[in-house]
């Protein structure tokens, strides 16, 4: 209803607002805060670049514009690490998050410039208006859409599990495993595993020029999914069989590289599969789901942990 060059332009704007009280006052309150509305944030400003890609450019070529996305998101998340904390020595906590919140105002100010120019508000003003409805109840038809649907069905459970197992060896066990089972240095399991991010940023650059048809989507998603499962074995292989941790780190960075395949894959085949004017809600509500996986794998794998 909106158009994704708007929900980007407040998402913004509430990132800015984040940073606020981490400036004024840093404490477990204010980190918390800092935490749940830049996490507010994220989300629908990774759906509204995935809704505007799918309606701007041609189908065929989702995959090199996913591609772009997913690879640009990769890359920051890699460089925002040494950066980030060399800026938190080097200037203060303070003057960091005043830069924090400094970036994102300069390009909300960009994007109201361009407000007007939104293709998915153009093709939505040519379709029959319907009368609003509210966020659960958009979110509620969204699900039950993509559940109706076997194949998005499918291709929500597999953007769920397989997000999440990532997310969670990246984010949480990745180190502390390496660490466990080669009896290295905290700082080499560290940067082994940490070659899953540099793989997830490998993998969609290699898909962007392919060409997919809605033929052809869907032998592409079904390989791409028994390759990333396939990279699971073998890194859950090379640690299991005590090889050396560069190997490890090797079987991890393929393992980034066939999730970031796969993503691409799977988000050209939700376009395909999806009504276009239910593009927005649908990629919204299985991004939803996708978080609540990383929550419960996070969770869940701690429990299992610590019980057994």
């Amino acid at each position: 209803r909106h158009g994704p060059v708007r929900v980007v332009f407040w998402a913004l704007l509430f990132t800015v607002l984040s940073c606020l009280p981490m400036i004024v006052s840093r404490t477990p309150l204010t980190l918390g805060v800092w935490r749940l509305l830049s996490g507010l944030t994220i989300a629908p400003m990774y759906s509204a670049a995935l809704v505007y890609q799918s309606f701007a450019f041609p189908s065929e070529r989702y995959c090199f514009y996913a591609a772009i996305t997913i690879t640009c998101s990769s890359l920051g998340s890699i460089l925002a690490v040494a950066p980030l904390g060399f800026v938190i020595e080097r200037f203060g906590m303070t003057a960091t998050f005043a830069l924090l919140a400094g970036l994102p105002l300069i390009l909300a100010l960009f994007l109201l410039r361009r407000s007007g120019d939104d293709v998915v508000r153009r093709t939505a003003g040519k379709t029959e208006h319907r009368g609003a409805i509210s966020i659960l109840t958009g979110i509620g038809q969204a699900i039950g859409l993509i559940f109706r649907n076997r194949r998005t069905r499918a291709l929500q459970i597999l953007w769920a599990v397989s997000t999440a197992s990532v997310m969670t060896f990246q984010a949480l066990w990745g180190a502390p495993w390496f660490h466990a089972a080669f009896q290295g240095s905290a700082g080499a399991a560290r940067f082994w595993s940490s070659l899953v991010g540099v793989g997830g940023m490998l993998g969609p650059m290699l898909t962007s020029g392919i060409v997919l048809t809605k033929e052809r989507l869907p032998r592409a998603v079904r390989r791409a999914s028994i390759a990333n499962a396939l990279c699971w074995l073998l890194l859950l292989a090379v640690v299991r069989w005590g090889c050396s941790l560069p190997l490890a780190g090797l079987a991890t960075l393929v393992l980034g590289l066939a999730s970031g395949v796969r993503g691409v894959f799977s988000l050209a085949a939700v376009t395909a599969c999806s009504p276009p004017d239910e593009r927005g809600v649908v990629f919204g509500a299985m991004n939803m789901i996708g978080v609540l996986g990383i929550v419960v794998f996070q969770w869940g794998t701690g429990v299992i942990l610590d019980r057994f």
